[in-house]
């Protein structure tokens, strides 16, 4: 493997960036994708086991597996705590246990949706946990992705059984959830919009009790070694595409690429966009982001049609405040969705200013004073400013939006100054311990952060603060060139998941723009 020629500054990454780059593609499968298999988790392995006693379903070396995930679990979130009680021995802790002091601080535009989700799962598992009479009202499903729509009626059919009030169900709507677990597999690769999906058929009678069970039987075949149920099935379109972004260039053996490259253009649904996973149709801005840089870098000229497929994807996605949001045109517009679109749309040169323009000047007003943007899809701050800044350097060729996204560039290079740890790297949040992934967010928002957007006084600190965390991403790389990363992913939002070596694209490319000298390559 050939290594480009490095920054004199960080020299050190030359051996760090090719060892990673060997792991990396050695990931990568004969059909050209990054598996991107999800881990066991605490809340569908609580909700899985819960459902196998309800409905009799005969099943001891299932139960035995998730009995014992259950019991090896130590850090968990509040949330876990009060689910992992609720499972081992069948009450409440003591201490907070509604979802509005379970998820305190999750300040964001689905905090409602998400504790009606919370105080329904609670009462799942056997807590005494009153619902919302709201939850027997359905809001306009057109406004909602695919597995919302899906576990929002499950909600309520959910609630209606329990205020007694089944009679506001409808034939259809039992209908639609039945449909879903009818399909093959897991629906959507929604393990836990499947198990919704159960549970709310099995309080509507006998009369769903086989459909339960088949479906029931899906669930615990996607039981992990040790014995945990995921919440999703994999995350491989995203790992696919980080791993093409971060493999670009001359870091990978051509046809390593170029299986990635194909693997990612059949992936392409009809809207342009890209979903996370194979095994579902809904897309999504962040993975359809990843999927159009990714081509765009593996071989801008091979590519070139399902280049333009994803950008107008992304012109029909933008919203009229200038934001993009992360599923359907209309609803809320995110700071890190916007940058994602907005980096997209750069790719096409000035061929896209207005809307470039526009999406920058939502990120301004969506920056919070501190310099941070919402969390989103990432428990890590630098997440959110790494493509918020990434974006911002891109009002370069737009003096009148350009002192504005300086001064939010400054804003956010300062944030990551003074929460830098001593160790050299960055945590989720100001305080909390170095990891890997964030730690490269927050090299990336270094490295490529507008130079104008530096005083002069500030620019050797931004510099020194870059390759202190180039040196703890140094002194943590694995003898076979990966790394292990604390998982940043949440999903639904707040909750935490992880998706081992998804991240491993984000430190890669953190390398990449350290051996550009902060430039933007064209495979980072």
């Amino acid at each position: 493997m050939t290594p480009t020629t490095f920054h004199p500054a960080y020299p050190f990454v030359d051996d760090m960036r090719v060892r990673l780059a060997d792991h990396l593609a050695g990931l990568v499968t004969p059909q050209g994708a990054v598996p991107g298999h999800c881990r066991g988790r605490v809340l569908e392995t609580a909700l899985t086991l819960r459902l196998t006693a309800l409905t009799g379903l005969p099943c001891p070396r299932e139960t035995a597996g998730m009995r014992h995930f259950l019991a090896g679990v130590d850090e968990v979130t509040p949330l876990e705590r009060v689910v992992l009680r609720l499972a081992r021995d069948g009450a409440l802790p003591e201490g907070p246990h509604r979802a509005a002091e379970l998820l305190h601080g999750f300040d964001h535009h689905t905090a409602g949706p998400k504790k009606d989700l919370v105080d329904v799962v609670l009462r799942l598992l056997g807590a005494d946990v009153p619902l919302s009479a709201a939850l027997t009202e359905l809001p306009d499903l057109t406004a909602l992705h695919t597995w919302k729509r899906v576990e929002r009626l499950s909600q309520k059919a959910i609630a209606c059984h329990a205020l007694d009030r089944a009679d506001l169900l409808r034939h259809d709507e039992l209908a639609a959830l039945a449909d879903v677990v009818d399909t093959p597999g897991i629906w959507e690769g929604n393990v836990l919009s499947q198990l919704i999906v159960l549970f709310a058929l099995h309080t509507c009678g006998p009369v769903h009790a086989e459909r339960v069970r088949g479906g029931l039987r899906r669930v615990l075949g996607t039981a992990r070694p040790g014995g945990g149920i995921p919440f999703i099935l994999d995350w491989s379109v995203g790992a696919t595409a980080l791993a093409g972004m971060g493999l670009a260039g001359r870091t990978a053996p051509r046809a390593v690429t170029a299986r990635l490259g194909e693997r990612l253009k059949s992936l392409q649904q009809p809207d342009g966009g890209w979903t996370y996973t194979p095994h579902s149709t809904q897309t999504d801005a962040e993975d359809s982001s990843y999927c159009l840089q990714a081509l765009h870098a593996l071989d801008p000229v091979r590519h070139a049609g399902a280049v333009r497929r994803g950008l107008r994807y992304y012109l029909e996605l933008q919203n009229d405040d200038g934001g993009f949001p992360t599923y359907l045109r209309g609803n809320p517009s995110e700071a890190a969705m916007t940058a994602e679109g907005v980096v997209c749309l750069g790719l096409a040169g000035a061929e896209h200013t207005d809307r470039v323009r526009r999406g920058l000047l939502h990120l301004v007003d969506r920056q919070h004073p501190d310099g941070t943007f919402e969390l989103s899809w990432s428990r890590s701050h630098s997440s959110a400013i790494f493509r918020c800044v990434r974006a911002l350097g891109l009002a370069r060729s737009l003096p009148r939006v350009r002192p504005a996204a300086l001064r939010a560039a400054r804003r956010s290079v300062d944030y990551l100054l003074a929460t830098r740890n001593a160790d050299g790297g960055w945590g989720h949040l100001a305080g909390s311990p170095s990891d890997a992934v964030s730690t490269a967010f927050s090299v990336i928002a270094l490295l490529t952060a507008d130079p104008a957007a530096l005083e002069r006084a500030d620019a050797p600190s931004a510099s020194a603060a870059a390759t202190g965390g180039l040196r703890y991403l140094a002194a943590r790389q694995r003898p076979d060139g990966g790394f292990d990363c604390v998982t940043d992913e949440v999903g639904p939002r707040p909750i935490p998941y992880d998706v081992p070596h998804s991240s491993l694209g984000f430190v890669l490319k953190a390398l990449n723009f350290a051996a550009s000298g902060g430039r933007t390559p064209h495979y980072a």
